[in-house]
């Protein structure tokens, strides 16, 4: 497979999770977004309280940011994407929150998908699915 074609596969797969992920977060089924990221994911972001690692402090995380900070709808759009290595893409994306106040947040984000065996998880992912192993991201 050429590299641009990989590349424009991975904009598509990413775009289209990115898509699934806002629409579960836009509708509060933080129960659900959660499944978006590996349990060994890390996140590390502006205004949450600490780096956030697991199924847990993800889900304190996203409530967090709905509730203490007040971004009730996310839209978030893929600028590029790009195989690592057959299980891992590297997403730079662009979005915005919508917060309770009517105001809007910009965002930059980097993000690792992977879509192998999660090591904590024997379960996890027997079905390809991408999810987020690492997640940043910096308000403009």
């Amino acid at each position: 497979m050429s590299d641009f074609h990989q590349k424009q596969d991975a904009h598509v797969i990413i775009q289209e999770v990115l898509d699934r992920f806002c629409d579960t977060y836009n509708r509060e089924d933080y129960d659900h977004a959660i499944s978006f990221y590996r349990s060994d994911c890390w996140i590390v972001a502006p205004g949450l309280p600490d780096i956030t690692h697991g199924n847990t402090g993800i889900d304190q995380g996203w409530r967090f940011i709905h509730d203490q900070q007040g971004f009730v709808k996310i839209t978030v759009t893929n600028i590029d994407a790009e195989y690592l290595n057959e299980h891992t893409i590297r997403d730079i994306s662009r979005g915005y929150y919508n917060k309770q106040d009517g105001s809007r947040v910009d965002f930059k984000s980097v993000a690792i998908w992977r879509n192998d065996a999660d090591p904590q998880d024997s379960d996890a992912q027997t079905d390809g699915s991408w999810k987020i192993a690492t997640d940043t991201w910096n308000f403009n």
